[in-house]
C-alpha cells in the first residue's frame, strides 16, 4: 500500500512548447520521455481508480477530497489524498473489453527528496527515496482527444505528505516561467475520465 498526496491538472491539446521547455529546464536538459498505454476501468465516481499497467492491477481509493492549494500566485490546484494497492496479474482480457478505456501516455518524470530541514533536492530514479515527491508532465491520448497533464505526487511518510508536496511545488515553480494553472482544470484521473469517456 502506498499513501499519497496529489495535485493534477488536465488541459486540452498537446504539451505547449513553452511548457515543455520550462520542464526541460528543471532537469537542465530534456527529461527522458517514456510512452506506454494504460487501461482504466470505466469509473463510476471520482473516488476510485482502477487500472491495468504493465502486468499490474492498480487500485487507488481517495481518502480526502480536493482541498484548494495555492502553489504559486497564478497556480491553484485541488490537493487530494489517495491510497494505492498493486497486484500482479496475467492475461490481456481487458484489451477487447469496452468497460476498460485505453489511455496512451508519453510521460516525463522528475523525482525530488525533501529533507527534514525542508531542503528540496532532485534525485535520480535509481535513488528512489523512501519519502519524496514526483513531478510528472504527460501528454495523454484518450479516444479521439489529446490532453496534457502536470502532476505533483508526494509519497512515503504520511505525516509529511502535505509538506513535501508544497515544498516541492514551491521549489519547482520558482524556476523559469511555469505555466498558469487554474483550479477548474485540476482533478484526478477518474474525474477526468468521466468527463471525456463519452468521446471514445
Amino acid at each position: 500500500m502506498r499513501a499519497t498526496a496529489e495535485v493534477r491538472w488536465f488541459l486540452a491539446g498537446p504539451i505547449p512548447d513553452h511548457v515543455a521547455a520550462w520542464f526541460a529546464g528543471l532537469a537542465e536538459g530534456e527529461p527522458t520521455a517514456a510512452t506506454r498505454t494504460d487501461r482504466y476501468l470505466c469509473p463510476t465516481g471520482p473516488a476510485l481508480n482502477v487500472k491495468l499497467r504493465e502486468g499490474q492491477l492498480e487500485v487507488k481509493r481517495r481518502d480526502a477530497e480536493g482541498m484548494k492549494a495555492a502553489l504559486h500566485p497564478r497556480i491553484i490546484g485541488q490537493e487530494e489524498r489517495w491510497r494505492k494497492w498493486s497486484f500482479a496479474v496475467q492475461g490481456g482480457e481487458a484489451a477487447n473489453d469496452e468497460r476498460w478505456l485505453a489511455v496512451a501516455k508519453t510521460r516525463r518524470l522528475l523525482a525530488y527528496q525533501v529533507e527534514e530541514d525542508g531542503q528540496v533536492r532532485r534525485v535520480s530514479g535509481s535513488e528512489a527515496p523512501a519519502s519524496g515527491c514526483e513531478v510528472e508532465l504527460s501528454q495523454v491520448e484518450a479516444g479521439r482527444q489529446v490532453f496534457w497533464s502536470l502532476c505533483f505526487e508526494s509519497y512515503g511518510d504520511e505525516d509529511r505528505l502535505h509538506e513535501m508536496l508544497h515544498r516541492t511545488a514551491a521549489h519547482v515553480f520558482h524556476h523559469g516561467d511555469p505555466p498558469s494553472l487554474a483550479s477548474t482544470d485540476s482533478f484526478s484521473y477518474p474525474a477526468w475520465l468521466m468527463s471525456v469517456s463519452g468521446e471514445w
